[in-house]
């Protein structure tokens, strides 16, 4: 930075702290140099003391300013979630109680399979009686010839 530059920059500085209300000098006159009382003061910024008296000191935050605001809209938001519930719950017992089931559509495409395996089964459980009876008789063909 060249030396113009630098003394305007110092200008605007000094400028911008006499409006804050500090002056650039360290001669500041006793009566504004802070008491050891004012410079002692706790300010608690994340604790909430529990003594009344400390409270006081507790530094106000927006979100403490407005705890009515904040629960008003929890309860909306709750209600709303609640609605929403309802409104899908309502819905699926629709579905439910409708004349026909989900998977009505997968059961008629399966019924002609199902009647041929039936069938099937029917078929195999009379053969399977025959040769029980065929092997009962020739035992007992065996056993009476035996006597």
């Amino acid at each position: 930075m060249t030396e113009l530059q630098s003394t305007n920059r110092k200008e605007r500085l000094a400028a911008l702290a006499a409006r804050a209300g500090r002056s650039n000098g360290s001669s500041e006159p006793e009566s504004e140099l802070p008491t050891t009382e004012a410079r002692d003061k706790v300010v608690f910024r994340n604790y909430q003391p529990r003594d009344i008296s400390l409270q006081e000191t507790r530094e106000k935050k927006i979100d403490d300013e407005q705890p009515l605001i904040k629960k008003k809209r929890k309860l909306e938001d709750a209600l709303e979630m609640a609605q929403l519930e309802v409104t899908h719950h309502n819905a699926a017992s629709d579905i439910a109680n409708s004349s026909q089931k989900i998977n009505w559509d997968l059961k008629r495409d399966i019924v002609p399979q199902i009647n041929r395996l039936e069938k099937r089964t029917q078929q195999a459980i009379v053969e399977l009686l025959k040769e029980r009876l065929a092997r009962e008789a020739s035992e007992e063909g065996l056993q009476s010839n035996l006597d």
